[in-house]
């Protein structure tokens, strides 16, 4: 039985040998081989050479990897032997394919060495998965390399199948081959950054790129590798159509990056590439954007009240696409701004704000638009025709960043047609109209002009005064028209139109306003209260606006006027003779008026069409407000009392309601306003008087006037309807009349109305019920006028508001204060003390209309306290004080004074200047005693105060606060003249002043010492010190009896007024001088030598700090010697010089 066994092992393969004991000649072999964990057996048979000594056998086409057992049997003398035993073995491991990073245009792929390759040579096969499901090699290759193999020139963001397969050699046979293919990876590159233009402009442009961390779905085998973060950005910019290569290169942080400073229209290349943070570049993304071009604007059509705008870019470049088919053109653009401005004759060119253009700032017509982005034409309404206009445009990308202004483009509005009026031909009921237009204008180089062809003309005729209407259509070329079926004297409106070659009509001209010819017409050129004023025209119809007319020859003509009684006035008039004024008529009455014109051939023609006249009603003056100098007057002309002819008693005339022509409003009026002479005072004629009335009539004034005064006389203009008049200049309290006239421009005046009598109101009266320092409290009243007759009319003089000035007559300060409400009382305060003022009042009488200002009342503050500061001691003072004087001042006798008895009680401060020190008292007034005094002590000496006083009124009003300033006494001071042994000469006198004295300049009262008596206290130790009471002529005092060598305390102290007693001073010391001692030197018979000396003080030195003590050392003037017997009497005497010491 033969003993197999494994002599080498690869991937596929397996080399059996077996041997035999003994040897035995065998010509087949049988191998049978199985594989218990993946379900396989095989049966291999061979022949073998009989005579070889090798016995073994080379089996392929196994599994890498799996666990096998081989069992074989030889074919020996003709017949199958026994197998032998099993021999397993295990195939070698396939290589295992890793991937280990990534990129965007690489792969690193690693893979186990395996046994079977010894030779390290490996086969590595990548392909390429298409979406279509093809896997195309891209990479077959052998490497010696199994680790960290990089796999490059990828393409980013595709998934590929890698395989690897080992070179397994066969040492037995010597025969090599290829292993069995690894497990497939599948290894997916990174997808490159993501560049695109998110904003371009004309000269910027805006980049961004990112990475989209998400790759393609997975695929099976895909193995998962972690890549690395984007570190930093390298960004090249480069310029095609200049050939500038990397205008901008440099390294980036941020994803997101702002071109500026491009060309308009212009390509430019833009590369982007990452680099991790292993510090790899990955593949370079790079797109083309061209700039966006300027935009140029083209008037599409100019009319004359618009212009069409149209713009587009510079030019139309195409689409340029990126590598990645992005788009970057026009639709980047979020809105334009259309900004168009007139060109204004002169002045600097001024920025418009609003618009952000250097120009335009300035121009009467400004006209700015912003556009949607899909807009490329505008059309721009509301301009003026014949005028120069610039525009200009500019767009707005996606993030609101402006462009640049396009060109400026200045062009002229359509100049429109103009109808010449006074070159028209008039009919009676037709108008031959021409017309034309300037349709070459001078302007200037560059300027574009509008669309001056026509395709079609419209012509408009109105009525002005009736509802007329006609539209006529005419050709292109038609320059001329002739309107008929028009009514004789009618106003017409005449305009006409064109329409552009784009089908836009313009403006209607201006407006021309023609008057066609009237066979004869009569008119009413005045109606007055008692004569009309008829004129007549045939080639004129009335024209009060002055339009064009036609033309007449007429040589003569026949007016007839007829009343109500069938009375007729007839009379023969010519051309000369317009207008005609009519003899006297009646007032509110109908009169018909007819006329006939006797043409040049002798023809009388038809009576005119009847002319119903209606003179007016006299006018009516009220006083709707009086007040004291003046009057309101209101002219007004009451309503007529028929209203038709046949109810003043016309019958049986054909008449109709608008042939009725009434009077029509006379503007100027004259006002005339007298005064009867028994009146007051002579009148203050100062009236204003802007002309004189025409005496039409003979009469300045009314016949009921005519015994009065005249006061004013004046034209007024009337333009309401209703005149108001005020008379100016008149005196309170006085009775006047007031009557009016009235007169067209240039005409005759009127009939005078009926008198109207008033008096004026009476003038406000002034009262002052308080009279303060620094207040005055104002009344006024109106005084009533009960003596009236009741045909005059009276003000009713309420009082709805009011003014009242002060003024202060000897300087510049004044006030003046309006109440809003009917109080007729008021205070003013602030004011200066015994100073004079002059009160005026005007109120708004009947909450209508100012009066005038009442006469100046003169008034006079009251003067502040007086202080007098009677006497002044060292902590006292004695204060009076009472109101100031008055009565220097220059104060005329109508000037309102306030005595001094309203005073309730009065405020006293003592302070000093820097305020350490205050003490405040209120005092009452005590009975009808005028001013007040006061007591007080506490004070410090040698001490400037200001002491100020102020009194209050019994409405409890304070007034102004008077001040002074004083200076308290400083305290005695004591000295000694001499001092002995048993006496002392004290001496004193005052302090001088040691207060600073005030910045301000004021001036002090300084006191005036008045001593009555002055007291000297003396003291020896705590003995019970003894007081000397002195008079005050006194300045020095001897004290004797005392005792030698011994220390006195003394004080001082002065009475004055009123026996108020100041201050003691400061403990002044003094000591004695010690006795002599007398010593014997020498005694003879009749004679005896001695000598002596002062002995010292006795006491210890003193202390410091403790008063000083006045000491004096020999003062001593002589000496006197004397020498007594026992009896005491004196034998010896003898007077010596100080300066001997002996005798």
């Amino acid at each position: 039985m033969p003993e197999a066994k494994v002599l080498h092992v690869g991937e596929t393969f397996v080399v059996v040998a077996w041997d035999r004991d003994p040897p035995e000649e065998e010509t087949k072999v049988q191998l049978e081989i199985s594989s218990s964990n993946r379900n396989y057996n095989r049966v291999v048979e061979a022949d073998i050479d009989p005579q070889s000594t090798e016995k073994r056998y080379d089996l392929g086409g196994l599994v890498a990897g799996t666990s096998y057992e081989v069992r074989l049997r030889t074919f020996v003398q003709g017949c199958w032997g026994r197998f032998s035993h099993k021999a397993s073995f295990r195939t070698c491991e396939k290589p295992v394919v890793r991937l280990t990073e990534r990129g965007e245009n690489f792969l690193n792929v690693s893979w186990n060495r395996t046994d079977a390759n010894a030779e390290n040579k490996w086969r590595i096969v990548v392909r390429q998965i298409k979406q279509d499901g093809r896997e195309p090699v891209v990479l077959d290759a052998e490497t010696t390399q199994h680790e960290n193999l990089r796999l490059e020139d990828l393409d980013s963001h595709s998934a590929y199948r890698i395989v690897v397969r080992a070179w397994q050699v066969n040492p037995v046979s010597g025969d090599a081959s290829w292993g069995e293919e690894s497990i497939s990876v599948v290894g997916h590159t990174l997808r490159s950054i993501a560049l695109q233009v998110v904003d371009i402009g004309e000269d910027f442009a805006q980049l961004t790129w990112t990475r989209d961390l998400v790759d393609a779905p997975s695929v099976a085998g895909e193995n998962r590798v972690i890549e690395w973060g984007d570190l930093k950005y390298e960004i090249k910019l480069s310029c095609f159509d200049a050939g500038e290569d990397d205008q901008i290169h440099k390294e980036v942080l941020d994803t997101t990056y702002t071109v500026t400073n491009l060309l308009p229209d212009t390509v430019y290349h833009v590369s982007v590439r990452a680099c991790d943070e292993r510090k790899q570049w990955g593949e370079w993304r790079s797109l083309k954007f061209r700039t966006l071009a300027t935009v140029v604007l083209a008037m599409h059509d100019i009319g004359e009240d618009y212009a069409r705008v149209m713009w587009r870019r510079a030019e139309e470049a195409g689409t340029v696409q990126s590598d990645d088919d992005d788009d970057a053109q026009n639709s980047f653009v979020s809105q334009f701004s259309l900004f168009i401005f007139s060109v204004d004759e002169g002045g600097a060119a001024v920025e418009c704000s609003d618009a952000g253009y250097h120009r335009g700032g300035n121009s009467e017509i400004r006209v700015l638009r912003r556009i949607a982005s899909q807009h490329q034409s505008y059309r721009i309404d509301g301009l003026l025709p014949d005028r120069e206009y610039v525009a200009v445009l500019r767009a707005a990308t996606a993030s609101d960043k402006w462009g640049l202004w396009s060109k400026e483009v200045q062009f002229r509005t359509v100049a429109p047609f103009r109808i010449p009026a006074r070159e028209l031909n008039i009919g009676e009921n037709y108008v031959s109209l021409v017309w034309s237009r300037d349709e070459d204008p001078v302007v200037r180089p560059g300027t574009l002009l509008g669309d001056y062809a026509i395709i079609a003309q419209e012509v408009k005729v109105v009525g002005i005064n009736n509802d007329y209407y006609r539209e006529v259509k005419m050709p292109a070329d038609a320059r001329e028209l002739k309107q008929a079926d028009l009514q004789p004297a009618t106003a017409y409106s005449i305009q006409i139109r064109v329409c552009n070659s784009s089908g836009e009509w313009g403006l209607w001209s201006s407006a021309v306003q023609v008057l066609t010819r009237a066979t004869i017409v009569t008119r009413a050129l005045e109606v007055a209260e008692d004569y009309l004023v008829i004129s007549w025209e045939r080639s004129k119809a009335p024209n009060p606006h002055n339009y064009p007319t036609g033309k007449g020859f007429i040589s003569s003509y026949r007016l007839r006027i007829t009343d109500k009684d069938g009375n007729k006035i007839e009379e023969s008039l010519s051309d000369a003779d317009c207008p005609y004024r009519t003899p006297s008529l009646q007032p509110d009455s109908f009169y018909l008026v007819e006329l006939k014109a006797n043409y040049n051939d002798e023809e009388w023609g038809q009576w005119s069409v009847p002319l119903w006249c209606r003179t007016m009603t006299r006018l009516s003056v009220r006083t709707p407000l009086i007040s004291e100098e003046f009057c309101h007057v209101a002219v007004s002309r009451p309503l007529q009392s028929h209203k038709i002819p046949s109810d003043a008693g016309f019958d049986g005339f054909d008449y109709k309601m608008h042939n009725v022509v009434p009077g029509e409003r006379r503007e100027t009026v004259a006002i005339c306003v007298t005064a009867p002479v028994t009146g007051k005072a002579p009148h203050a004629t100062g009236a204003s008087k802007p002309a004189r009335v025409r005496n039409a009539g003979g009469q300045r004034v009314p016949e009921e006037c005519a015994d009065e005064r005249l006061i004013v006389e004046v034209e007024v203009t009337d333009k309401a309807g209703e005149l108001k008049f005020t008379v100016p200049n008149l005196k309170a309290d006085t009775v006047y009349t007031v009557s009016a006239r009235s007169k067209r421009a240039n005409g005759d005046w009127g009939m005078w109305s009926d008198p109207n009598r008033f008096i004026t109101l009476s003038p406000v009266r002034i009262s002052f019920t308080s009279i303060g320092e620094d207040h005055l409290q104002v009344d006024w009243r109106r005084a009533p006028q009960d003596s009236v007759a009741a045909v005059v009319n009276k003000g009713v003089g309420y009082i709805a508001r009011s003014r009242i000035k002060v003024r202060e007559l000897s300087g510049a300060w004044s006030e003046t204060r309006e109440i809003e409400s009917s109080d007729t009382q008021t205070i003013f305060d602030k004011l200066k003390d015994a100073t004079t003022y002059a009160v005026s009042v005007q109120t708004l009488n009947d909450n209508h209309d100012w009066g005038a200002w009442s006469e100046e009342s003169r008034v006079r503050t009251m003067a502040t306290m007086g202080i007098d500061v009677e006497h002044i001691g060292e902590d006292a003072v004695w204060l009076s004080w009472m109101r100031k004087g008055d009565l220097d001042a220059d104060i005329s006798s109508d000037t309102a004074l306030s005595v001094d008895t309203q005073v309730r009680s009065y405020q006293l401060t003592v302070s000093t200047p820097n305020g350490d020190f205050s003490v405040q008292r209120d005092i009452e007034r005590e009975g009808s005693k005028a001013g007040g005094n006061c007591f007080l002590r506490g004070l410090v000496p040698d001490t400037i105060y200001d002491v100020k006083v102020r009194a209050q009124s019994k409405s409890q009003r304070w007034g102004k606060w008077s001040s002074k300033l004083f200076r308290t006494l400083p305290t005695m001071r004591v000295s000694f003249g001499n001092i002995g042994e048993h006496f002392a000469v004290v001496e004193w006198r005052r302090h001088l002043p040691t207060s600073a004295r005030p910045t301000t300049g004021e001036e002090i009262v300084e006191a005036v010492d008045t001593i009555e008596l002055f007291r000297l206290k003396v003291q020896m130790g705590d003995d019970k010190p003894v007081v000397y009471e002195l008079p005050p002529n006194m300045s020095s005092f001897r004290l004797n009896d005392l005792l030698p060598s011994s220390e006195y305390r003394m004080w001082l102290c002065a009475r004055g007024r009123e026996g108020v007693w100041g201050l003691w001073n400061e403990e002044t010391r003094v000591r004695t001088l010690p006795q002599l001692q007398l010593s014997t030197e020498d005694i003879g018979e009749n004679y005896v030598t001695v000598s002596w000396r002062r002995m010292s003080w006795s006491g210890g030195p003193k202390a410091e700090g403790e008063i000083k003590t006045w000491e004096i050392d020999g003062a001593v003037s002589g000496y006197q010697i004397r020498v007594l017997n026992d009896e005491g009497e004196t034998v010896a005497e003898q007077m010596l010089g100080y300066t001997q010491q002996r005798c």
